[in-house]
């Protein structure tokens, strides 16, 4: 995302962001072990983005100011955020990552053992959240967005490494991963903000996709970014054997002769920097950055249409600029 335009998202709604942070660290505290909170207070403080609560946020102020509703907002906020920062530790030790967003990961400093039961905690933390925001339908939609997570984390497991992953499962799996949570985060906060059904389906779809996009620039960043910028290691999902988007799209378009040759790198038990320098070259030779940017810049045309039907204000064009700057010209 835009660092120039996350600024000004993040300036926009400073003040509900700094309520956030204080729910966030003080929910996460434990007065029974100090261990409990170095680790919460690390991965909570390294923060990134927060570009879902930010969402959650953004999404309630398009209908309303009443301070009450926008209290059980903040705590839907703080109950997305949890999820997904209970999801974060957990990936760090099913990937043995050793960096996230520019910060040691707290498996590499603490061990698995411990982050997996803080990323346990955070996890249970967030349903105390969501029950605090009253509302049956935002608890069951939560409830069924954290399964689907837990479950596509499962999937993602079972299919390493599988070069016949269709194009369609790939999308089922980064929205169950990943979009699923973009999708809930709106939804809900649109029913606590009182929007009509038809305005609720539009925001969810228009949270799906851009989850959708949030998870395609990744991957496609993964191999066309360098570390700085990532925040981790370039190449992990080909060291790591996982089958994203632009491996999908050259397996599409390579000519029979060069087929071989990918398939063995991609099937290598022992890959090297080597083995990523040839892949990254046939990238080049079927511009596959091109084209996966083309499959990100339709998922932002849904996106757009998706804000359609949502009265005109400056929260909407702020959501407006968010999807938009994905957008890529070639």
């Amino acid at each position: 995302m835009d660092a120039q335009l996350t600024a000004k998202f993040t300036n926009d709604l400073a003040t509900e962001l700094s309520k956030l942070d204080s729910i966030l660290l003080g929910v996460s505290s434990s007065n029974k072990t100090q261990l409990l909170n170095q680790i919460a207070n690390h991965i909570v403080s390294s923060g990134g983005k927060r570009i879902r609560p930010l969402l959650t946020i953004a999404i309630a102020k398009l209908f309303l100011t009443d301070e009450v509703i926008m209290n059980k907002v903040l705590m839907l906020a703080s109950a997305i955020e949890f999820i997904h920062t209970a999801t974060l530790l957990h990936d760090d030790v099913v990937d043995n990552g050793d960096m996230r967003r520019n910060h040691i990961t707290a498996n590499y400093v603490w061990g698995n053992k411990p982050s997996i039961l803080v990323g346990d905690f955070l996890f249970s933390q967030s349903f105390e959240q969501m029950v605090k925001t009253e509302n049956l339908k935002v608890l069951e939609i939560l409830a069924r967005t954290s399964a689907k997570i837990a479950e596509a984390e499962v999937w993602q497991l079972d299919i390493v490494g599988k070069l016949d992953l269709l194009f369609s499962d790939y999308i089922d799996l980064i929205s169950a991963k990943t979009a699923d949570l973009f999708a809930a985060a709106c939804e809900c906060s649109a029913i606590l903000a009182n929007a009509d059904e038809k305005q609720i389906k539009s925001l969810r779809n228009f949270g799906l996709n851009l989850g959708i996009i949030f998870q395609i620039n990744d991957d496609i960043s993964d191999y066309f970014s360098n570390i700085s910028r990532l925040g981790k290691k370039a190449g992990n999902d080909f060291f790591e054997n996982k089958i994203t988007l632009p491996v999908i799209l050259l397996l599409e378009k390579a000519a029979s002769d060069d087929l071989a040759v990918i398939h063995n790198l991609l099937a290598a038990e022992n890959k090297t920097s080597l083995d990523l320098t040839k892949l990254l070259n046939y990238f080049e030779k079927y511009s596959i950055k091109e084209e996966s940017y083309a499959v990100s810049n339709q998922f932002i045309t849904k996106g757009i249409k998706n804000l359609e039907i949502i009265p005109d204000s400056a929260v909407k064009g702020m959501l407006f600029d968010l999807i938009a700057t994905y957008k890529k010209s070639f």
